[in-house]
């Protein structure tokens, strides 16, 4: 279990060294301090399946992900925060909340956000959350309309989830490795539980669920393409879906679900073509999660008219080359 603590550094360095600690624990951010180097912060990071929990207690700070740090850092995750001690103000996507302990909120490492902790009496203790969108996304589409909502006790749902989440954060580190996918999802269906419990929120239709899953399986299958596994056996296992429902998915598509996934391959193995003059055709088409080199020469062909090497060739050629 990684820890990190200030107070190992002496008091002109702690707050630098803090700024170190934040983007090993969480994603890039830009912590921000009233007072000089001096400042007490202390984070312990688990992972519980796919789920990154942390615990944080700090003296009063800010931070904040503006689109720097984004590009820096483009990671894809949703950040569940709860507050145990101390106040947060929260900022973002236009919307600003004071949150205050026993509740939690939801913030998107993707959009620019800042969290402001205060308290005059103690330190600010924080238990975190991170959920790779992948997981929560196909549970909670609609996330937007959650993001920045302070959510508390108010329901049965959003009770439930605060004593999982609290009962989660204070004993990752005994969970053993072979139960943690199953705390992984009862983590991801509760969070996704207690955000839809809230009413001014509105409904999460079954549209909007379906719009969800399929982008979360789209971008599934574009950083998976090098694997010649991939395919429909794979993807209904990663998503606990069935190959019907796969298949319906993709008739709102403009292509097939096998289709999809060769065409990608067959657009990445063009553009290595061109930028990449002097590698093999073999290993472009392996690379890309071809298994067959036939197969994949007919393809491309049928694709784009030419063969790969042809098509190497008319790109060289090119007064500008292909784009």
């Amino acid at each position: 279990m990684p820890k990190w603590n200030t107070e190992e550094q002496v008091a002109e360095k702690q707050f630098g060294f803090w700024r170190e600690v934040v983007c090993a624990a969480f994603v890039s951010l830009d912590p921000r301090h009233d007072g000089s180097g001096k400042f007490s912060g202390k984070v312990s990071a688990d992972l519980v399946g796919k789920v990154n929990v942390c615990e944080q207690v700090t003296d009063n700070h800010s931070v904040h992900r503006t689109k720097h740090e984004i590009a820096q850092m483009p990671v894809e995750c949703y950040f569940v925060n709860m507050q145990v001690s101390g106040d947060v103000r929260v900022k973002h996507c236009g919307r600003e909340a004071l949150v205050r302990p026993g509740e939690f909120y939801i913030v998107d490492s993707t959009e620019p956000y800042s969290l402001d902790y205060r308290d005059t009496a103690s330190k600010i203790r924080t238990f975190s959350f991170r959920f790779p969108k992948e997981l929560l996304q196909p549970v909670l589409p609609r996330s937007r309309d959650f993001i920045a909502l302070p959510f508390c006790r108010q329901t049965a749902a959003g009770d439930i989830a605060a004593d999982f989440l609290i009962g989660l954060a204070r004993r990752a580190e005994n969970i053993p490795q072979e139960t943690a996918p199953s705390f992984e999802r009862m983590a991801t269906d509760i969070v996704a539980l207690a955000f839809g419990a809230r009413t001014d929120a509105g409904e999460t239709t079954a549209a909007s669920r379906r719009e969800g899953l399929l982008h979360s399986i789209n971008l599934y299958i574009e950083r998976n393409l090098s694997d010649p596994g991939l395919g429909v056996e794979s993807v209904c296992a990663r998503f606990r879906i069935s190959p019907r429902y796969l298949h319906r998915l993709f008739e709102q598509q403009e292509r097939s679900f096998a289709r999809e996934i060769a065409a990608r391959r067959l657009a990445r193995c063009a553009t290595a073509l061109c930028t990449d003059p002097d590698a093999p055709v073999s290993r472009i088409a392996y690379a890309a999660g071809f298994g067959d080199l036939s197969g994949f020469n007919r393809h491309f062909r049928r694709e784009f008219g030419l063969s790969p090497r042809a098509y190497r060739m008319a790109a060289q050629t090119a007064p500008h080359g292909r784009s």
